[in-house]
C-alpha cells in the first residue's frame, strides 16, 4: 500500500495532477472527467469544513489497510449481525474490488454496490446516486 501511494504521489506530481486523480478515479476519459468534478466540487464549500488528514492519520489508515488479513487465525464474519451498506468501483486500486465481493459475501446482513468506471472514489464519481439512500436497507 505504501508503494501505491508513494507511486501516485510522484506520478501526479510528475503529470501535474493530483494524487486522487489516480488513486480514486480511473484513468478514462470518464474517470479522468469525474476526478476533475469532484476537485472542483471540494473547493465549493467554505464553511464547517473537516480539518486536512494528519500525517499520523495517514500513517494509521496505511497501516491498518495494509494489515487487513495478516492476522493469523481471521475471526468468523459470518456470525455478525452488524449491517453493512458499502459501495466501491469496479477498478479500486486502492482496496481490490475482488476484496469487497469477498467481504460481502462472508458478511450475512451486508449490500454491496459496484459502480462501472470508477475506483476506490466511486462515492464521489457516482455521488448523486449514492447520497440517494435506499430506504428498504435503512429501515430493516
Amino acid at each position: 500500500m505504501g508503494s501505491l501511494l508513494q507511486n501516485a504521489v510522484a506520478r501526479a506530481t510528475a503529470e501535474k495532477k493530483h494524487p486522487k486523480q489516480s488513486l480514486f478515479f480511473t484513468q478514462s476519459q470518464d474517470g479522468q472527467k469525474a476526478a476533475a468534478e469532484f476537485l472542483q466540487r471540494l473547493g465549493t464549500r467554505q464553511h464547517d469544513r473537516d480539518l486536512p488528514a494528519t500525517q499520523e492519520t495517514i500513517v494509521a489508515q496505511v497501516t491498518a489497510i495494509t494489515k487487513v488479513g495478516m492476522a493469523p487465525k481471521p475471526t468468523s464474519l459470518a456470525v455478525s449481525n452488524t449491517r453493512c451498506w458499502w459501495r466501491t468501483g469496479d477498478t479500486d486500486v486502492m482496496v481490490p474490488s475482488i476484496n469487497s465481493v469477498e467481504l460481502a459475501r462472508k458478511l450475512p446482513h451486508s449490500q454491496l454496490s459496484i459502480f462501472p468506471d470508477s475506483g476506490h472514489g466511486a462515492i464521489f464519481q457516482y455521488h448523486k446516486r449514492v447520497s440517494r439512500p435506499d430506504r428498504r436497507f435503512l429501515q430493516n
